[in-house]
């Protein structure tokens, strides 16, 4: 019989253990919202933006007849020192005018007309000035004080403007003390 009273105690404790205990709601923190994984990736969305395509130029054939009507230009000063500026694109699309700059010197140096600031003095010219050395020069004012800070008399700005398609090229030949535009020879640009 004590075996049954010690059961029978067991029970009646473990069950008034389980007794509900009225206590106050445990508020808990809110959770942001779940995110939402992204959607999967389609044959369309996994496709690589193209590369922009660039149209052919003869730059020799569209840069040379320029110069010349530049350099015969009877108010200019033989053996003066000219500061050739990069080529600035302008257009509406990709152009490769480091290819054009490279062929303008090429051939101004070739006339041997002007004598032409080097890439070396351009380098401690612009490092001297804080300007970086990739640093093309697109404002006429910044290309200016540069030429000045050379001690150039001559500079050649060249931009190339309009549709891609069909650009016009304009070089201007200026006096670096006043600014004065001395030459301008302008075309479409050759393909």
């Amino acid at each position: 019989m004590k075996k049954k009273a010690y059961a029978a105690l067991i029970i009646i404790l473990l069950l008034s253990a389980c007794a509900p205990v009225k206590s106050p709601p445990v508020r808990l923190p809110a959770l942001p919202p779940a995110r939402m994984p992204p959607p999967p990736l389609t044959a369309e969305a996994e496709k690589v933006p193209a590369i922009p395509h660039t149209l052919p130029v003869n730059w020799h054939g569209s840069i040379a007849p320029l110069l010349k009507k530049i350099l015969t230009d009877p108010e200019t000063v033989p053996g003066a020192l000219l500061f050739p500026a990069d080529v600035s694109n302008r257009t509406n699309g990709s152009l490769q005018t480091n290819r054009a700059t490279t062929t303008l010197r090429e051939i101004l140096a070739s006339e041997e007309k002007f004598t032409l600031i080097s890439p070396a003095q351009l380098t401690a010219a612009k490092k001297t000035l804080g300007l970086s050395e990739n640093d093309t020069l697109d404002l006429r004012s910044k290309a200016m004080g540069l030429a000045r800070h050379l001690g150039a008399r001559y500079i050649l700005y060249s931009d190339i403007s309009g549709d891609v398609k069909a650009p016009d090229i304009e070089m201007q030949l200026m006096l670096v003390q006043t600014g004065e535009i001395i030459c301008t020879a302008n075309d479409t640009l050759k393909r």
